[in-house]
């Protein structure tokens, strides 16, 4: 969804909003704007044109359960016509049914809601997957020990998922419970340590810390992940990784019981924590950083981003780098990719990219099949002519865990 001070710039598109399961389209004229009248509800405006609308349609009423409207819309041929702005913000009686769509609730444990059927392509950078059989959007330690407890009583398998940015879903959707981690704090402890939920986004933290002058974390600058998500695959750029930054993790095991452990103990490893080896899922909560005051962090900052803009397909739908560099002196994965001729392959609606070979874009209608089996035909390739065995770095996600 765009805010409303880009919706008004938009020019000559035709663009459809969801908003608690319904949808209204517009086709927006040039936005001359010649008054505002705030109309008194959070979120909602109108504009006056000096010409009419294209189009203007709402499929079905949206008013909040206290029965005032929460949004309106009108469309004529006059010049009086009017259309829709929304900030982004939704009235607190929608947020659920936003969520929800064509899902129902199945269980309320507190303030938890679980809920069903959600499509999961809505929550990866890929956009890719089918329906979650149940899904729990966890804000705070207690909620996570309750989603823990609830897939327990209902003997279900659990998948942690912070920002969705190196899983790929099966089209068939899980089998189990999702939990999306959105416990996001920010908290300075002093002396240079910080306190962070897992579910905070790490490209907020590292511009907020490097424009603060904390540096350490700069490497981590247009991740597309959550700090939970870095640090249990250990992410990294520019020689960094996350790993050593990391002073202490708090984290929920399989049973929902929660344990704090120093970072120490968590061996890091290339693109790889301990968390991967546990037998059961587990789902971090928050982690103590240790960082150092430096005058340069914000300019080394400023030039890794320009570095990711320059190199990667920033802007297309994908999942960051599909193969873990192979090391032992062997050139990156995405220059063994780029020797084979693979740049541009594609194999369905799913491409090897033309910037980055090893970004892999879902450019129309990607299946997860038409994924899996361009990465098969990578690898094999990419063993052929080079020796070189390729290993994925994204995560697969089975229907059936």
């Amino acid at each position: 969804m765009l805010p409303c001070h880009l919706m008004s710039h938009c020019t000559a598109l035709g663009v459809v909003f969801p908003l608690a399961g319904w949808h209204w389209s517009w086709c927006a004229c040039p936005a001359k704007e010649v008054t505002t009248r705030e109309s008194g509800l959070r979120g909602v405006a109108f504009r006056k044109l000096p010409y009419p609308l294209k189009r203007l349609r709402l499929s079905a009423p949206m008013a909040a359960h206290s029965g005032r409207p929460h949004a309106m819309a009108t469309g004529s041929g006059s010049s009086t016509s009017h259309f829709l702005v929304w900030d982004g913000r939704w009235p607190h009686s929608l947020r659920s049914r936003r969520l929800r769509g064509t899902a129902r609730v199945t269980r309320s444990m507190g303030d938890l809601e679980i809920v069903q059927n959600v499509p999961l392509k809505r929550y990866c950078t890929w956009n890719i997957g089918g329906p979650a059989q149940a899904l729990a959007v966890v804000k705070s330690a207690e909620d996570m020990s309750k989603a823990f407890r609830w897939a327990a009583v209902e003997d279900r398998p659990v998948f942690i998922l912070g920002n969705g940015s190196n899983v790929l879903f099966d089209n068939r959707g899980f089998e189990g419970l999702v939990i999306l981690n959105r416990i996001a704090h920010c908290e300075h402890l002093g002396d240079g340590f910080f306190s962070v939920g897992a579910g905070y986004p790490i490209n907020k933290l590292s511009a907020q810390l490097s424009r603060s002058g904390w540096g350490g974390l700069e490497f981590a600058i247009g991740i597309p992940g959550t700090v939970g998500g870095a640090v249990y695959m250990n992410a990294g750029a520019h020689g960094q990784d996350t790993g050593g930054i990391v002073s202490s993790v708090r984290y929920f095991d399989g049973d929902g019981r929660l344990h704090t452990v120093d970072g120490a103990c968590l061996q890091f490893g290339y693109r790889y924590s301990i968390f991967q080896q546990m037998e059961r899922p587990v789902a971090i909560a928050s982690i103590t950083l240790s960082l150092m005051r430096c005058n340069r962090a914000r300019q080394r900052a400023t030039e890794y981003w320009r570095r990711r803009v320059l190199s990667q397909p920033a802007a297309a739908r994908t999942a960051g780098c599909v193969f873990r560099n192979p090391g032992g002196g062997s050139i990156s994965a995405g220059a063994l990719i780029d020797q084979v001729g693979l740049k541009g392959r594609t194999f369905g609606g799913a491409a090897v990219s033309r910037r980055h070979a090893n970004f892999f874009l879902n450019k129309c209608s990607c299946s997860s099949d038409d994924m899996l089996r361009l990465i098969d035909v990578v690898k094999r390739e990419v063993l052929m002519h080079s020796g070189v065995k390729l290993f994925e770095e994204v995560v697969v996600v089975p229907a059936k865990s």
